[in-house]
């Protein structure tokens, strides 16, 4: 939220902040319900049919989530098919966990999906989830909040990193937000936004 923040102040704009579930928000930014999406949301083929991406503010990271009072043992990414575990539906992780899926590397009935990463988490501390994979500051807030670990900090090979996202055809305002984007970059701001985030 603090990176949306400061885009509205350099832009001179409000920043209204709406929680909506992830698989909503294009469907909510097409009817115009919100003017914007930042939500560690990548472009893919079919997302950039409905919607405009702008350039990158994140290298993706995912934190996989467990509960230190179990025996869930994570040191690798692979280890994570040893155990039943849950991802969000509609994300870059829910594609990956599918894949894995078809590949038989895991069994269907491993894998849980969530609308909301939330549930995930509380899943998690509640014992009735071995593991989430979720975003990385998503991660992290929610093992601070729920006094749970992020066992592994790791990429996915379809990862592709998150742009802010404005309904199809907004040019002028795609470019002023890249030229932000390139601008918090340059001066550091993104750097102490993501310290912020993964460390706090």
């Amino acid at each position: 939220m603090d990176l949306i923040q400061e885009v509205g102040k350099r832009l001179g704009v409000e920043v209204k902040i709406e929680a909506l579930e992830f698989e909503s928000l294009i469907a909510s930014l097409k009817q115009g319900k919100i003017d914007a999406i930042i939500s560690c949301m990548s472009p893919n083929e079919e997302r950039l049919k409905e919607a405009d991406f702008t350039k990158a503010y994140y290298n993706t990271k995912h934190g996989i989530l467990v509960n230190p009072e179990s025996d869930v043992d994570i040191k690798e990414l692979e280890d994570i098919f040893n155990y039943e575990f849950g991802v969000q539906t509609g994300t870059t992780m829910a594609v990956w966990a599918e894949s894995k899926v078809q590949e038989g590397v895991v069994k269907e009935s491993q894998v849980k999906y969530y609308t909301d990463a939330n549930a995930g988490a509380l899943d998690v501390k509640n014992g009735r989830l071995g593991a989430f994979v979720v975003d990385g500051p998503v991660a992290y807030e929610k093992a601070k909040e729920l006094d749970i670990k992020v066992a592994l900090e790791t990429v996915l090979e379809n990862d592709e990193n998150p742009g802010i996202v404005l309904p199809k055809g907004s040019t002028e305002m795609l470019e002023k937000l890249n030229k932000i984007i390139d601008d918090m970059m340059a001066d550091g701001t993104i750097a102490e936004l993501e310290e912020k985030w993964l460390k706090q």
